[in-house]
């Protein structure tokens, strides 16, 4: 070449890479594309992805996802120990009260997502059932006490299978169906305030739900089972959740929560102290009273003395 020959016959012989070197100079149109991606790599800055991760909840909405799971394993824990007294215990009446457990929570998320419940009010629709949560398990409860004076005709009478399917089928199914709605609710709610991804949202919720799972079912097992009846454990799921969703509807400030807390402080030292006890005891149970009328119209319409004594026994049992 032209410059290689100049190069040659003005400094004498070139090494090797002083001629590539004197190559490239004499030919700026070497390897173009090279120098230019390396100058591109050199130059252009470095540019973040952006990543719905980088979305955070609001600690709001964390509340709100791990009360449905604090919610929902109280009422399991304070249910379950019912059907058990119930029901005497045994293995066949705990596999039907779980598989019954399963279909109504299963049936109200596939409820809830078939009707798109809380599609374009995600609050309300979480603050609605978030109340009826609340309202639902001291009735359930109630109808759970109940059942054994209805199926239990006989002091000590074991219950069979059908009877147990049947009262579970029956007592479970409104708590059931707002915690399996609940949870579906929820996870939208995450969806729409954060604009999450849906599989996002889910993973959210199923996080959340898994962390208040674990703190109530520490905190019924180790404190509150061992000082507290059914019905004031019942009032420590219903109060929490009157308090969220007065949080989802208002849209309250520190200042605003604090003053309800306090509100709610002082509406549950009554509760907790005079009625729940007095729906617990022996002589003022409701449940008892009910069922009380009801065993005495089914004996004035028994033929046989045995039956009326029957009747009369599991009477003065349920009261």
């Amino acid at each position: 070449m032209p410059g290689q020959a100049e190069a040659i016959t003005s400094f004498g012989v070139c090494t090797g890479d002083e001629s590539i070197a004197l190559g490239l100079a004499s030919d700026p149109l070497a390897f173009p594309e090279r120098r230019d991606s390396n100058a591109v790599l050199v130059k252009a800055p470095a540019q973040s992805v952006p990543s719905p991760f980088d979305k955070k909840l609001s600690p709001a909405l964390i509340a709100v996802l791990a009360l449905v799971g604090f919610s929902a394993v109280m009422g399991q824990i304070v249910l379950m120990r019912e059907l058990i007294v119930v029901f005497s215990g045994n293995e066949i009446s705990l596999g039907i009260m779980l598989a019954t457990w399963l279909f109504w929570t299963a049936a109200g998320s596939s409820l809830s997502s078939a009707f798109h419940l809380g599609g374009s009010h995600a609050r309300r629709t979480v603050a609605a059932l978030e109340c009826l949560l609340g309202l639902s398990l001291p009735p359930t409860i109630w109808a759970l006490r109940a059942s054994k004076g209805l199926f239990q005709t006989v002091p000590g009478e074991l219950v069979g299978p059908v009877p147990m399917l049947l009262a579970s089928l029956l007592c479970l199914s409104l708590f059931c169906l707002v915690c399996g709605a609940l949870f579906v609710a929820a996870a939208r709610i995450a969806e729409q305030e954060c604009a999450l991804p849906g599989r996002l949202a889910a993973s959210a919720a199923y996080l959340f739900e898994a962390a208040g799972s674990g703190l109530g079912g520490i905190l019924a097992s180790l404190i509150l089972l061992r000082s507290l009846d059914a019905f004031q454990i019942a009032l420590v799921v219903v109060l929490p959740n009157f308090f969220m969703a007065a949080l989802l509807l208002f849209r309250m400030r520190c200042k605003q929560c604090a003053a309800l807390a306090a509100a709610a402080a002082l509406v549950a030292v009554p509760l907790f102290f005079f009625i729940a006890p007095a729906l617990t005891s022996p002589r003022r149970r409701v449940c008892g009273g009910a069922f009380i009328w009801l065993h005495c119209a089914t004996r004035s319409t028994a033929t046989s003395p045995s039956r009326k004594q029957a009747i009369c026994a599991a009477c003065m049992t349920t009261a």
